[in-house]
């Protein structure tokens, strides 16, 4: 995939990133008092609903789209899970403020020194 492909999908791919997430909150919240589950810490069974949803949705899109699947995507479909069992079990803002420290820091950082080598 391009760069490009990507900027001019954003809102589709947040989109579809936010479904994953309620996708997976509800069935966490639906089955977590369910024998073993209840057990087990709440955030083991989103990561593990998470990986299962939306591995399963990848094949499916993949399916219906008719497109091949490479050995790649699979771990990028594994790492777009643990962003969404992220986003799931600590909430939004969280996830923005990992972004805000580790990307979005740098631009803003590049633009001030910028702005004082004038």
């Amino acid at each position: 995939m391009e760069l490009q492909f990507i900027l001019n999908h954003f809102t589709l791919i947040v989109a579809v990133v936010c479904a994953m997430c309620v996708m997976v909150s509800v069935i966490t919240e639906f089955t977590k008092e369910f024998g073993f589950l209840n057990v087990i810490p709440t955030k083991l069974q989103v990561l593990v609903t998470s990986l299962i949803v939306c591995i399963i949705a990848f094949m499916m899109y993949m399916s219906y789209m008719k497109l091949q699947i490479f050995w790649y995507y699979i771990p990028a479909i594994t790492f777009v899970a643990i962003i969404v069992a992220i986003i799931t079990t600590n909430g939004w803002d969280y996830f923005f403020g990992i972004v805000n420290r580790f990307f979005i820091k740098d631009l803003f950082d590049n633009k001030t020194n910028s702005k004082k080598g004038r």
